[in-house]
């Protein structure tokens, strides 16, 4: 049943507890894939947009150095 508790079942009966037990891990870990991909997801597009903001300040960093030195 669980951690420091037994309780006497008959194999039919161990055999349906547990199925049900191993069916609710299946759909509980369906459900996390599932999450997990989400969350992939969405760290994609923020990594994406951080991208692309540093590349909007590097390219404007350098039009203003390269544009006001005189010389």
């Amino acid at each position: 049943m669980g951690t420091g508790f037994y309780v006497e079942k008959s194999t039919d009966d161990a055999i349906k507890f547990y199925s049900g037990k191993v069916d609710e891990l299946n759909k509980n870990c369906a459900d996390i894939e599932k999450i997990v991909g989400q969350k992939n997801d969405t760290l994609r597009v923020v990594e994406d947009v951080l991208r692309r903001k540093v590349l909007q300040e590097q390219s404007q960093g350098q039009g203003a150095a390269g544009g006001g030195s005189k010389g």
